[in-house]
């Protein structure tokens, strides 16, 4: 029973973050721009090819 409310519980979180992610912002803010820019700028320093030579180069 316990595993079935931890269920219902993360499925209530999800849908309230895909609510807040898809709805219109009061000052017409894109989110979904946001979030992409925050995830390029997150994976911009993980391709760089020098680090990845300097790891698998090992």
């Amino acid at each position: 029973m316990l595993e079935l409310e931890n269920e219902a519980a993360a499925q209530r979180r999800s849908e309230k973050a895909w609510l807040y992610m898809t709805q219109a912002a009061p000052d017409d803010n894109d989110r979904w721009i946001r979030v992409e820019d925050q995830l390029a700028a997150k994976w911009s320093g993980r391709n760089h090819s020098e680090r990845r030579w300097k790891y698998f180069s090992k």
